[in-house]
């Protein structure tokens, strides 16, 4: 008596592992995240540096203050809107001529 379960008529043939989709997805999606942490960190630090608060030779790019933050903010959020349309628009443009 096969006790494999119930069959839909399609035979699963040469199956190696038991991995699903779902672990691996967790895995890229935390990898994600934790990407994106960093980069918010080091996109501040760069905006400070790089702008007339970098400058200022009596702040510290490294440890900012919540005034600091407020105009470095704005200037973070720019930029990862830009990285994001980058990442997302090339895949998507590239999509829309398949290979053959």
């Amino acid at each position: 008596m096969d006790d494999s379960g119930p069959s839909d008529g399609l035979d699963v043939q040469n199956r190696k592992s038991g991995l699903t989709l779902e672990p691996i997805m967790m895995l890229m999606c935390l990898g994600i995240k934790a990407n994106l942490m960093v980069q918010t960190n080091l996109f501040e630090e760069r905006v400070c540096l790089h702008s007339d608060l970098g400058q200022d030779k009596s702040l510290n790019c490294y440890s900012m203050t919540a005034a600091d933050l407020e105009i470095v903010q704005p200037a973070v959020a720019d930029l990862q809107m830009i990285k994001n349309l980058i990442e997302t628009l090339v895949p998507c443009i590239t999509a829309l001529w398949p290979l053959e």
